[in-house]
């Protein structure tokens, strides 16, 4: 019997400096105090002896209040501030029940990378990275069916960027039945379940527009907030690029 695929990893690195997101845990600990910061690296402990995330419901917060020894009010009242200083992502947590964030897919990805892990496998609705080479590290993407009613997931696997040429094109799916034979097929069956050739041309166009790792967040989020075009991930770069502007 083959032995399961290990998806949590046994240490995670905590930095002298938190680079990315120094401030909001200065000001998360600011709020909570010692305790809130403690909270949080229990939290972090947590996801990472999972992979890079956990689900996170009524029952979880009582049994991690226990844990903690300290009541299930104040460890609400960290998890909002955590959402607030975007510690853990929202919208991911509104949709799907789940606490994660950008940096933590990241370390996950990177870690499990350089300890030559043949298997590290990212759940597409809660991808939350951008950047293509660390998207490039993965092995695996489950999507859920369209069937969600469904015990299985569709599993496909990550290619490499290639260049597109016309021949391309022509070999476009228009089900999710068959396998993606570009980075940028694939990237559109993860959002959309399917690669038109509509799609594929637009995704073109904004390639032209966009850098490719703000795309990538779009359709991300697209995924995340239930968008079924790539015209949704369009607005969404749009709306982004208008904030950047002012």
């Amino acid at each position: 019997m083959a032995r399961p695929t290990k998806t949590g990893l046994d240490y995670f690195a905590l930095d002298v400096c938190f680079t990315d997101t120094d401030d909001c845990i200065d000001l998360l600990e600011a709020e909570h105090g010692l305790v809130g910061f403690a909270m949080l690296i229990k939290l972090w402990q947590k996801i990472y002896a999972n992979g890079y995330y956990i689900c996170w419901n009524d029952d979880a917060v009582m049994l991690f209040a226990r844990k903690v020894n300290e009541t299930t009010n104040k460890v609400s009242s960290v998890i909002n501030s955590a959402f607030r200083r975007k510690i853990f992502d929202r919208s991911v947590y509104k949709h799907y029940g789940v606490l994660t964030s950008r940096g933590i897919q990241r370390r996950y990805i990177t870690t499990c990378s350089a300890a030559k892990r043949k298997h590290i496998i990212i759940d597409s609705r809660f991808l939350l990275v951008a950047d293509e080479k660390i998207l490039g590290l993965i092995t695996e993407i489950t999507d859920l069916p369209s069937d969600e009613n469904t015990q299985s997931k569709v599993k496909q696997k990550v290619v490499k960027k290639s260049k597109v040429n016309s021949d391309d094109v022509n070999a476009l799916t228009t089900s999710s039945g068959n396998s993606p034979k570009t980075a940028d097929e694939q990237l559109l069956h993860v959002t959309f379940g399917k690669c038109t050739q509509y799609a594929f041309l637009q995704l073109q166009k904004l390639k032209k527009e966009f850098a490719y790792k703000d795309i990538v967040l779009a359709l991300a989020r697209t995924q995340v907030l239930g968008g079924k075009t790539i015209g949704y991930a369009r607005k969404l770069l749009e709306e982004c690029d208008h904030r950047k502007a002012l």
